[in-house]
This record gives structure tokens, sequence and C-alpha cells, in this order.
């Protein structure tokens, strides 16, 4: 076994342990609230399906706002414009990491 993993490892590998404990604990949740239901054929609160009416509910107001300052409201670009900005990002994260690391 390695001794030392990198900072994006350590970061994937501690994301990887909370959702196995998440998925443990709803696991276990769920198992005790199974155990206690006094019918096995009566469905959970928790699954019930209950009926919206959309009608009760507040109006909902749609707002546009602009995330650029000249107005516009997407960033427009090809697919390898799009592919340099993610890998670039990546690249800057990698290497505040691996700086951080030192």
């Amino acid at each position: 076994m390695p001794q030392v993993i990198c900072g994006c490892c350590s970061k994937k590998l501690r994301a990887a342990h909370a959702f196995v404990q998440q998925a443990q604990e709803v696991n276990a949740k769920l198992c005790s609230m199974l155990q206690q239901s006094d019918d096995v054929n009566k469905p959970l609160d928790c699954l019930q399906k209950v009926q919206i009416d959309i009608g009760s509910c507040a109006e909902i107001k749609m707002e546009q706002d602009s995330v650029y300052e000249d107005g516009r409201d997407v960033d427009v670009m090809t697919e390898a414009q799009f592919l340099k900005r993610v890998l670039n990002l990546s690249k800057n994260t990698e290497e505040d990491t691996l700086a951080a690391t030192f």
C-alpha cells in the first residue's frame, strides 16, 4: 500500500468514504423503519405519494438574472473552447493542490 497519496486522490477517497458512510446510515434507518412497521403490507409514510394542489401554491415569479456584466446570460463557445477551459481549470486545481502539499 502506498504511504502517501496526492491531494486529488485524497479528496476522492474522502468523498467515497463519506458516500459509503451515508449509504450505511440510510440503510440502517430504513431497516429500523421496516422493523417498526406494524403491518408488513402497510406502506410507509415516507413512501406515500401526496397530491399537491398547484392552484393553492404561491404564484411563481420568473426573473432572469444576468450572469455577465455585458448582459449576456450564457457564455457561447464551441466544444473545443469548452474542453480547453475545463482542462485549464483542472490543471490549475491540480497545481494548487500540489503546491499546497509541499
